[in-house]
């Protein structure tokens, strides 16, 4: 998630896009083994998904 925010910082639409679809895998696979709860989860993906989509949107 780091790394997808430091993309989303830097403006690297591409690069963003990509790890994104790895922090959202991380981050249901966190939930599903119980570290986040299933709607922070959901919560967190839904906002990253929202920063990267506003970010391809502005390129």
């Amino acid at each position: 998630m780091r790394k997808l925010r430091e993309s989303i910082a830097a403006g690297n639409s591409a690069e963003a896009t990509e790890r994104l679809v790895s922090a959202s895998r991380a981050i249901s696979k966190a939930a599903t083994k119980g570290v986040f709860h299933r709607n922070t989860a959901s919560r967190k993906i839904s906002r990253l998904t929202l920063a990267v989509r506003k970010l391809t949107a502005n390129a």
